[in-house]
């Protein structure tokens, strides 16, 4: 891996961003799992909005709507 060795910030960019994804997911999955979203702020430290949000990014879109045709 010479690029990594070449570019190490972009190396650690690249590490932390996998770890925030994952942070994310892990919240999400709490807030599915029965965590109501105000414990989950307050366990935490991340703001209702900002849960709600990730919640939003990270649930599929459900395809058992109608088609628009």
């Amino acid at each position: 891996m010479p690029f990594e060795r070449m570019c190490p910030k972009w190396n650690v960019d690249v590490q932390a961003k996998n770890t925030m994804m994952k942070f994310k997911k892990t919240i999400v999955d709490l807030y599915y799992a029965g965590n109501s979203v105000k414990e989950l702020s307050n366990e935490y430290g991340v703001s209702e909005v900002t849960i709600y949000k990730w919640v939003k990014a990270f649930t599929p879109i459900s395809s058992e709507e109608s088609p628009l045709c």
